[in-house]
């Protein structure tokens, strides 16, 4: 009983971004959430850094959330009946690791990012928000160098107080509590969602 649409682009691409929006507005006449998801990582220490996968990381996580999020923004103030944008940021946006300097970088970024947009935006009664992912069982992270042994997993397990992996439902679930009812008045906040995680190396 609910309608959708798929539509494939490139969110790096600012002109891609603009089609994808008005290929949805074109199927249901109108915008009121933004759940910006789309993310990407490679493992790489500082000093082995290729300009390649810097570029990459640097135009889907941050460039095209920018361009996601004007677009959004944009439609969402025409309408003139408020919205809600909703990122996907990460648990490294409060946290430092290792071989992820420049993810890392990206999804800190979202803290004055999401913000300023909170600030921007709240005349126009569009919430603003991001939660922050910990280690969770998805495809993105299957690359991970301390993933591919039974033992790295596990000691991934151990790291997390609660002691397994998130699940991708739990962040969506997240993203819902943000663009419902409940979640009407908060703006400029960030939820993390990973088990601990984030307190875990204080923890005894």
């Amino acid at each position: 009983g609910v309608r959708g649409l798929g539509v494939q682009g490139n969110i790096a691409d600012v002109n891609a971004v603009e089609a994808m929006v008005a290929q949805g507005i074109a199927a249901f006449g109108r915008l009121d959430i933004l759940a910006a998801n789309a993310g990407i990582i490679r493992w790489e220490h500082f000093l082995d850094i290729t300009p390649q996968n810097a570029r990459l990381i640097l135009d889907v996580n941050l460039k095209g959330t920018i361009y996601c999020c004007r677009a959004a923004a944009r439609q969402m103030i025409g309408q003139g009946e408020g919205g809600r944008i909703i990122i996907t940021s990460s648990v490294q946006a409060s946290m430092h690791f290792p071989v992820t300097p420049v993810y890392g970088a990206t999804k800190h970024a979202m803290f004055p990012f999401v913000g300023t947009l909170a600030l921007e935006l709240a005349p126009h009664h569009i919430t603003v928000n991001h939660i922050g992912p910990g280690w969770v069982r998805s495809a993105l992270n299957d690359q991970a160098p301390d993933q591919q042994t039974a033992d790295g997993i596990e000691g991934n397990r151990q790291a997390v107080p609660l002691k397994r992996d998130g699940l991708p439902e739990e962040m969506g679930r997240a993203v819902a509590y943000y663009a419902g009812p409940d979640g009407a008045y908060v703006t400029g906040t960030y939820l993390r969602v990973d088990g601990g995680l984030g307190i875990g190396k204080y923890s005894l």
